[in-house]
């Protein structure tokens, strides 16, 4: 019974000692003062530079914005392959454009033969390849001052999902005609995630 009551004191003495460890820590630190946070300008250029590089990052990996409506609907595919950077070549109902800029209207989903190299029969369009030389002449000198991306001759051919054969045949003849031999097409994804 001795060594019970002795073993009893001690969880005692023990709980009593915790609390007064705890009071001193308390007043401790009640007796410190405060020290005011401040952010160093090295911190913050970190910080600045970390979002900076996210927001590049985020806004480089969408290479297309294509606004559908009502003179443009494109495909639907289930391919799942990321964009390349290149030229791009829509055709809508109204008209084809490259680079977002207007070059020629269609009528009846056909280019007229005032514009074609060869009249009615022809596959060349003279103002889609005049802006298409355009292009690969600019893309040529950014090519020629960086070595690790060689001019590729690369089109993205955005057309409407009701575009003929034989428009996108002479898009593809006048856009090869213009040195630019690789071909690769918008769609819409159809798979679901």
């Amino acid at each position: 019974m001795a060594e019970e009551l002795q073993t009893t004191m001690s969880a005692e003495e023990e709980e009593l000692f915790k609390n007064r460890k705890l009071k001193f820590k308390y007043k401790q630190q009640a007796k410190r003062k405060p020290v005011p946070f401040a952010l160093t300008m090295t911190s913050m250029m970190d910080m600045f530079t970390i979002i900076l590089t996210f927001l590049l990052k985020q806004y480089s990996t969408d290479t297309t914005n294509i606004n559908q409506s009502d003179v443009l609907r494109l495909p639907v595919s289930t391919s799942d392959l990321n964009l390349e950077p290149a030229v791009q070549i829509q055709i809508t109902k109204a008209g084809i454009m490259v680079n977002d800029e207007f070059v020629v209207e269609l009528v009846d989903k056909k280019v007229e033969a005032r514009f074609k190299k060869d009249g009615e029969a022809g596959f060349f369009i003279n103002p889609l390849y005049d802006k298409l030389m355009e292009e690969a002449q600019k893309e040529k000198h950014l090519a020629s001052m960086r070595a690790d991306k060689p001019f590729a001759g690369l089109v993205m051919i955005v057309a409407d999902a009701e575009t003929p054969f034989r428009l996108l045949t002479e898009v593809m003849y006048t856009s090869g005609q213009a040195e630019y031999g690789n071909f690769k097409f918008t769609v819409v994804s159809s798979t679901k995630g």
